[in-house]
């Protein structure tokens, strides 16, 4: 059991990714790639965009503020 420990102390350490790090490493055709084989992450943003832009056109004829038409339609998206 002590021998792993060691081990595992004389791995040298990686710093963490910086969020530029992982920006730089994916391209839009990586997402875009994404979107065309994996028929549930498209069909789940385009529902998620849908419900959003509804939630957002309601709240805006319910409460008649675009500000707070936005977040309920952003947050609609979000979930």
């Amino acid at each position: 059991m002590a021998d792993d420990d060691e081990r595992a102390d004389a791995r040298p350490q990686k710093p963490p990714a910086s969020l530029a790090d992982v920006v730089a490493a994916h391209n839009t055709r990586d997402m875009a790639s994404l979107l065309e084989w994996e028929p549930c992450a498209r069909d789940g943003l385009l529902y998620g965009v849908g419900a959003g832009t509804a939630a957002a056109f309601l709240g805006l004829f319910k409460r008649g503020s675009l500000i707070s038409a936005g977040n309920w339609g952003f947050a609609t998206f979000a979930v």
